[in-house]
């Protein structure tokens, strides 16, 4: 049998390729290739939808990238479509939700080029579902909006009230109970008008929640009640037993723990029956608390365990029901898939070959497809034993999950002590870390400040055409190599959880300026156009972070400039929505640059990884820009987005949702310096090297004093006079915060009114000593280098009374 099985399959084979070999039109033959290519994409989704339903994600995913890769080297867009649903149903099995959402929305970019408005209701629906379980119900709220815009559009009645319905749970679950009344109502409309029962009795019984929820109990026992009509004789057990369980619920809320007792109990009978898993647990829960309330406590217990054993009977059932011999057929099939693979390109191959050529391509297509099949029958044959095999290593492992169960009681306490143990180790490793960064934070930022520091004071110096252009190469390499440290930094305290939002009232329109200017110079010297707009409607003063917003602008615009040869460049702030309390406004970055295809696209936000890594010697980086700001938009609860196409562009951006100030306006930033006003200036600064480029720098702004230490600082204080003080953190004897104290303790002992104002200077910007600065009574933070802008603005301040 197993010989005859042979023949047939290598009879089979010769068939194609003798038909190549005879087919002469090139035209015809680049059909076939197209046809075979996209057939080989059905089969590659095919079996990821297969692996997917026996829960094998590693495969099912392999196959659909695969299968997504293909169709996007063939520019098959309803092949990528597919592809980019598989792999989110994946993801969303798996409980991975944000690589769903993401994966999600690079499918709507191709949806929108299709304009198919049931595949688009579907998609945003899923996003909205997303979010929700993400508990982020504000963007569900808007995904659930989009996606019965699209069901209006197709007239889907049946879609719509379900829509409403799940909208109306959601806003329920952000606490907003009159929209989601009006909503509800809305769904209980429109499924009526349907005839659609199980709707229109869902509809009901969250309306009942919905009051029950607002503590408005008898209009919730009202609608639970007048909804047992519409119930009438319906066969939906899980209907039924929801039904019961949400009368049981408001019941034991107004105090009738009998009659909640006795529903709960039908509602836990028919879960049982048909498997109801979430609402036997459910139904466990408030039986148990039921029993607490009227101090029935072995009641109480006898629910608790129910529920312990009905929790081991879930596991033991997932455990027994995992597949035998699943590996071996994975196995076959990546061989399987492989060699289909090398066939395929040896066909694409023959299309442009003749004569012996053909036979030689056709003869080695036909080796590799006996290898395949001696392959297949070869594991067939050992299929049965490694069945076996694996049976019997599971049941093992489900007794050896019994055994652990009943020790479960046992191990809590040894858990719970090797837990403190493990969080008393993660603290004393997250504080070596963070005194690790601070030390490597000052060590090498306080040369660069020298190296950018002088370039500064060399700038004002009057130089020739050719001195001053290779001053700026130096300028450009010192500023570059700042830039990359900055990330390398940025990006370990955020990987370790130690960088966090401080959000502020600040001026956003005067904020942008500084980062127009900078990106301005450089988009002019590329030669391209560059505009910064914001709409009339976003509030002038806003409460965020300010440092890091700008952190985000300028990696976006910095990497728009580099790949943008030609064209322009845009940042625009886009008003979205409002109320009395919140501004949504999206931010987005478009360029007219080189672009990216889908394959890039997936790699831009990983860590060191270029962002074209096609291009990475024309545009150098170490790939950590995007990785920061995908997870600084985080941060700020957001998620950075993308759409881009090859030769026409990118576009990037994000929503945020930002509260309102408690001031109507900010004072004006950009105050101007006058020159004829000087100062007496002391610097403080130990490091030899800084205390020359800090003096050379602080000269054009009047005479300047150096201390070497914080105590020298205090004591040249006291006995000269001084309009301002530079002082660095880190000295010996006595560092600046001490000093500062110091200053602050003698000024309220002389009771001079006027403090002196105090700007600290330091190589290390960490957050934790940028709030013990001010907390010890300095007025300024600025960090190394410090850039002359900066200073033209505080000595402007202090020029014009202003102390921050």
């Amino acid at each position: 049998m197993r010989q005859s099985t042979v023949v047939f399959y290598l009879a089979i084979s010769f068939l194609p390729f003798i038909t190549l070999a005879n087919n002469e039109d090139k035209k015809a033959n680049e059909d076939s290739w197209a046809q075979t290519s996209g057939l080989q994409i059905e089969t590659l989704l095919q079996k990821g939808r297969k692996y997917l339903h026996l829960d094998l994600f590693e495969p099912a995913f392999v196959y659909a990238d695969s299968a997504l890769k293909l169709a996007t080297e063939l520019e098959q867009t309803q092949n990528i479509s597919e592809s980019l649903l598989l792999e989110s149903k994946i993801y969303v099995t798996q409980k991975k939700y944000t690589e769903a959402l993401n994966t999600y929305f690079q499918l709507i970019y191709y949806l929108n080029s299709t304009h198919n408005i049931i595949q688009n209701k579907d998609i945003y629906r899923q996003i909205a579902v997303l979010y929700t379980k993400l508990q982020n119900y504000d963007k569900a709220i808007i995904y659930y909006n989009k996606s019965m815009d699209y069901a209006g559009k197709s007239e889907d009645k049946v879609a719509i009230a379900k829509l409403l319905l799940e909208l109306g749970d959601v806003l329920m679950k952000n606490r907003e109970f009159e929209n989601a009344e009006a909503t509800i109502r809305k769904a209980i409309e429109a499924s009526d008008d349907i005839n659609d029962q199980n709707t229109l009795v869902r509809s009901y019984i969250k309306l009942a929640i919905s009051f029950d929820l607002s503590e408005r109990f008898q209009e919730s026992l009202s609608i639970i009640e007048e909804t047992k009509k519409y119930l009438g004789s319906s066969t939906n057990d899980t209907l039924i037993a929801d039904y019961y369980f949400s009368y049981a619920n408001i019941l034991f809320h107004t105090g009738n723990f009998t009659l909640a007792s006795n529903l709960s109990l039908k509602s836990l009978e028919i879960s049982r029956r048909v498997k109801y898993s979430s609402l036997i647990k459910e139904n466990l829960t408030l039986l148990q608390e039921m029993a607490i309330s009227k101090a029935e406590y072995p009641k109480a217990l006898q629910y608790a365990n129910e529920f312990n054993r009905f929790l081991i009977e879930e596991s033991n059932q997932e455990l027994g029901e995992s597949s035998k011999d699943h590996r071996i057929v994975y196995e076959m099939e990546q061989q399987e898939r492989e060699l289909e693979r090398l066939r395929l390109l040896e066909v694409n191959n023959e299309n442009k070959l003749r004569g012996r050529k053909q036979l030689i391509v056709s003869l080695i297509a036909i080796g590799f497809l006996s290898i395949l099949i001696a392959l297949m029958l070869y594991y067939r044959g050992k299929g049965r034993k490694k069945a076996m095999e694996i049976e019997a290593k599971q049941n093992q492992q489900i007794n050896k999950q019994n055994q652990k169960l009943e020790q479960v009681n046992k191990d809590l306490s040894e858990a719970k002590a090797a837990a403190e143990f493990a969080r008393d180790t993660a603290v004393r490793s997250d504080k070596a870390k963070t005194a690790f960064l601070d030390i490597m934070s000052h060590e090498i930022r306080t040369p660069i400040s020298g190296i950018i520091g002088m370039i500064n004071v060399l700038k004002d110096i009057d130089l020739d055409d050719d001195k001053r252009e290779k001053l700026l190469v130096i300028e450009q390499s010192s500023n570059d190599l700042l830039d990359i440290f900055n990330d390398i930094l940025e990006f370990i305290k955020l990987e370790s959880g130690n960088l966090g939002m401080e959000p502020s009232d600040f001026n956003l329109r005067n904020a942008l300026q500084e980062v127009q200017s900078i990106h301005s110079n450089r988009a002019a010297k590329r030669g391209l156009d560059f505009s910064v707009n914001i709409d009339e409607a976003i509030p002038e003063v806003v409460y965020a972070d300010e440092a890091r917003l700008k952190q985000v602008l300028k990696s976006l615009l910095s990497n728009a400039v580099k790949f943008t040869q030609k064209g322009s460049v845009q940042l625009n702030f886009k008003y979205v929505s409002s109320d009395e309390k919140r501004c949504q406004l999206r931010v987005e970055v478009i360029d007219s640059g080189i672009g990216m295809n889908i394959a890039e696209i997936k790699n831009i936000f990983t860590a060191f990884s270029p962002a074209h890594t096609s291009f990475s010697r024309e545009y150098h980086g170490i790939g950590l820009s995007l990785a920061i700001v995908k997870k600084l938009v985080h941060l700020m609860n957001s998620a950075i987005q993308v759409e881009s196409s090859k030769g026409i562009g990118s576009r990037f951006w994000f929503d945020l949702d930002i509260p309102y100030s408690e001031k109507s306006n900010s004072e004006d930033e950009s105050l101007v310096l006058s020159e004829a006003v000087k100062f007496k200036i002391l610097l403080a600064e130990d490091n030899e090297l800084m205390q020359k480029v800090g003096a050379a720098n602080l000269a054009k702004y009047g005479e300047v004093d150096i201390a070497p230490d914080g105590a020298k600082a205090f004591e040249m204080y006291k006995n000269k006079h001084y309009d301002i003080i530079v002082m660095d953190l880190q000295m010996p004897n006595v560092n600046g915060w001490e000093a500062t104290i110091l200053i602050r303790e003698f000024e309220k002992q002389k009771g001079i009114e006027k403090a002196i104002p105090i700007i600290a200077l330091t190589a290390n910007v960490s957050q934790k000593d940028r709030k013990k600065s001010f907390d010890s009574g300095m007025d300024f933070f600025a960090e190394k280098p410090i850039r002359p802008e900066v200073l033209d603005q505080m000595f402007a301040k202090l020029q014009y009374g202003e102390q921050s």
